[in-house]
């Protein structure tokens, strides 16, 4: 069994994950919407639904509004490099694990030595002729080099 092979693939806006977080706020806001019209709660427990819907809403506009910067992750065949627009946003370190893959949409998180983990969406849209390559990388088991090739016994016994 061989590694993956090294594929670039850039990291920008996601027009996927946009549109998922609009559903998931709409889909909330209905059903808060038919709550308040067939519970008969009190003025303190409606005013508390609406704050989090507006809370959740603002959460939503944040994390669309949010300017992530073009980055590229790039998978070199050993371990994963995510760099960013100046060299001092370049971290080596090792993709922890996919954490939701929707097949063309793929939220992974990134762990750099010392850093806090970097959640990123990976869309298909942003380069199509690179994501199967870039699948491949993700779900490819890392093999340790020295565990599958020991070095040479020199002929002593223990």
């Amino acid at each position: 069994m061989y590694n993956a092979p090294s594929v670039s693939y850039p990291v920008e806006r996601s027009r996927m994950a946009r549109a998922l977080f609009i559903s998931i706020w709409i889909l909330g806001a209905a059903g808060v919407t038919g709550w308040w019209f067939q519970a008969a709660a009190g003025a303190f427990t409606r005013a508390l639904a609406l704050s989090l819907l507006a809370a959740a809403g603002l959460a939503v506009w944040r994390g669309i509004a949010a300017d992530q910067g073009t980055r590229e992750i790039t998978w070199d065949g050993q371990g994963w490099t995510v760099t960013g627009e100046s060299p001092a946003t370049q971290w080596r370190g090792a993709l922890a694990d996919v954490r939701l893959d929707f097949q063309g949409l793929i939220l992974a998180r990134f762990v750099a030595p010392g850093k806090p983990a970097l959640w990123l969406w990976l869309a298909r849209e942003t380069m199509p002729a690179r994501w199967l390559a870039l699948r491949r990388a993700l779900y490819a088991p890392v093999r340790d080099t020295e565990a599958t090739n020991p070095p040479p016994e020199t002929g002593t016994a223990p």
